[in-house]
């Protein structure tokens, strides 16, 4: 092999990884349109939740209900955030562009959260929540 050819065949194959390396990650799950308001209502029942075809209408939420919802966490392994998480309501109508599973719903939510309410999360091992 001359080592034009070589020299061309490296070319090549850098050009390949570029490429690949340049690859954009594939965008989270999301909502196509999405509503969040605070419930002033004073009432304390929440109601609705998922539905089918990636939708999810609640009414008098929490936030850390919704996170609940989002992750699929008892109500325990929540630790951290601002007092207002779980005393503030909210209505949440979000509709997303497809017939999600309840497993992409829960991830457009979780996107949904991280936009509007910047939500960061951390997993902590399970023995971290235990006492001795």
């Amino acid at each position: 092999m001359g080592t034009a050819v070589r020299f061309l065949m490296l070319v090549i194959a850098a050009m390949a990884v570029a490429t690949i390396g340049a690859q954009t990650p594939p965008s989270p799950l999301a909502f196509e349109v999405a509503s969040i308001k605070r419930n002033q209502s004073g009432d304390e029942i929440a109601e609705g939740g998922f539905q089918p075809g990636g939708r999810i209408n609640a009414r008098n939420i929490t936030l850390v209900n919704l996170i609940i919802a989002a992750y699929a966490f008892p109500p325990d392994r929540i630790n951290g955030g601002p007092s207002w998480a779980k005393t503030d309501r909210f209505d949440v109508v979000a509709v997303g562009n497809r017939n999600a599973s309840v497993a992409e719903t829960r991830q457009m939510l979780r996107t949904l959260l991280d936009d509007r309410f910047k939500l960061k999360t951390r997993t902590e091992p399970a023995s971290a929540h235990c006492s001795s």
